[in-house]
């Protein structure tokens, strides 16, 4: 899950990757006050990208952000 942004141009156009399992997501939330989003492993990469990278602490610097979205029935 890439949310709040959209999936790679490079896999979707590129590898003509047809996922939409991000945008069914997307809309239930953007629709529904029964959910609540607690955490988004790419917008936190997004958003603390330095404090991920120092956190997970490769040999090599490099960091990810996964695809990870947790959210919750309320």
């Amino acid at each position: 899950m890439f949310l709040p942004f959209d999936y790679r141009r490079d896999w979707t156009i590129g590898e003509n990757r047809s996922w939409n399992e991000q945008y069914l997501l997307q809309a239930l939330l953007q629709f529904s006050s029964g959910y609540r989003i607690l955490f988004g492993c790419n917008y936190a990469f997004y958003r603390f990208r330095n404090e991920i990278i120092n956190v997970i602490n490769h040999p090599n610097g490099h960091g990810f952000g996964g695809g990870s979205f947790y959210f919750q029935k309320t």
